[in-house]
Order: structure tokens, then C-alpha cells, then sequence
């Protein structure tokens, strides 16, 4: 025997507004929650950067950010910067962290300033002639074509 139940007008009404009331739950509400799990940090001179104009950001090897600002040259390490005095970076035009090599140095230039190489574990600052001695153009072109290997 099929048994059929009668819904009353009353509780249709309800069923109808209990169904409204949890897909407004859930439109409001899931976007929300999606919203929270993607967090997002602000980091401006306030947090240690020595400048709010980035003119450039480079991540190294070991995962740290560098941030080459109009004042200087920043690492980053996920919770703080560090400003790196040794590399002095004239703003005109910016000098820009070019790349790592494979020794775990930065190179660092612009147009009118010297190739600078910072290496990343000592934060010891030298050019690139100071690094390659009299060899000075022909071991940055091997050390490039290591890198683009």
C-alpha cells in the first residue's frame, strides 16, 4: 500500500523558508570561508623594508626574497628584512639583481655602476673583477654559460 502524507500549506511554507534560509547560508558564507584560507601580508618601511619603491624582486637558491629598493638592497627571510649596507644602489637608473650564479652569488648591476657579485651566504660584497681577476670578461661569459645550461 503506498502511503501519501498531505503537506499543509503551513508547513510548506516553512519548508520553503527553511530551504531559502540554508542557501543564503550557504552563498554567504562558503565564499567567505574560501576568502579566508588565502591570506595576504602587506610589508611597507613599517615592517624594515628601507623603501616602499621596489624596483625589483629576486628569490635566490635558499628561498630568500631580495628586494632591491630605491634606497637599498633588502633580504628577505619570511618574517623580516634585513637591509644589506654593503651594496649601495643608486637609483638612476635602478640597479637590478640580475641573477644567482651557480658559486651562490648575486650579480648585481646597472648601467653607470659596477658589476657588483654579493654572495648570499657571507653577504661579502666584491665586482666582478675583483672575483675574476685579469680573466674578468671571458670568466663572467663561462660563468653565464654555466648558469644557462
Amino acid at each position: 500500500m503506498l502511503n501519501l502524507t498531505v503537506i499543509s500549506s503551513t508547513n510548506m511554507k516553512t519548508l520553503v523558508r527553511y530551504i531559502c534560509a540554508c542557501s543564503m547560508a550557504l552563498v554567504m558564507f562558503v565564499p567567505y570561508s574560501l576568502l579566508m584560507a588565502q591570506t595576504r601580508n602587506f610589508y611597507s618601511t613599517e615592517n624594515g623594508l628601507s623603501s616602499s619603491l621596489i624596483n625589483q624582486l629576486f628569490q635566490d637558491s635558499r628561498g630568500f626574497i631580495w628586494v632591491a629598493t630605491e634606497y637599498g638592497l633588502n633580504r628577505f627571510d619570511g618574517n623580516q628584512f634585513k637591509l644589506i649596507p654593503q651594496v649601495e644602489i643608486t637609483d638612476t637608473p635602478p640597479a637590478k639583481i640580475l641573477l644567482e650564479d651557480k658559486d651562490g652569488e648575486l650579480w648585481i648591476g646597472g648601467s653607470g655602476q659596477p658589476l657588483l657579485c654579493l654572495n648570499i651566504h657571507t653577504e661579502q660584497v666584491r665586482t666582478a673583477r675583483e672575483k675574476f681577476g685579469k680573466q674578468f670578461p671571458e670568466q663572467i661569459l663561462s660563468a653565464l654559460k654555466g648558469i644557462s645550461d
